[in-house]
């Protein structure tokens, strides 16, 4: 939905109190986040994500980690982001899972694989 620019779709996904932690320390709210998705400041390419693990909890609750490299479009240029993210998915009482938070962090050079 990021990378085909589907922001009603990706709104759909997102709950309304979600907090969104970048690599960077920047924190988003739902509103913030679509906000800065519809404003193209950082266009996401493309991503890929590894080492993805679930871990779903009293049937409501799941927590998403993986390894994730994305390429986006920033000031004119392209830039690769490598981090490490933590996403933490409620199922919502319209039965529909969305995501709560997210946090990014970013893999140091030194410790690249």
């Amino acid at each position: 939905m990021l990378a085909a620019g589907d922001l009603a779709a990706l709104a759909g996904l997102l709950a309304d109190d979600l907090v969104y932690t970048h690599a960077s320390g920047r924190v988003d709210s739902k509103q913030s986040y679509l906000a800065y998705q519809k404003s193209g400041a950082g266009k996401y390419l493309r991503f890929k994500p590894e080492d993805v693990r679930v871990r779903i909890y009293h049937s409501s609750v799941a927590v998403l980690t993986c390894h994730m490299q994305n390429w986006q479009t920033t000031d004119g240029g392209e830039r690769l982001n490598d981090n490490r993210i933590t996403c933490v998915w409620v199922l919502q009482p319209d039965n529909e899972w969305r995501l709560a938070s997210y946090q990014s962090s970013k893999i140091a050079d030194a410790y690249k694989r």
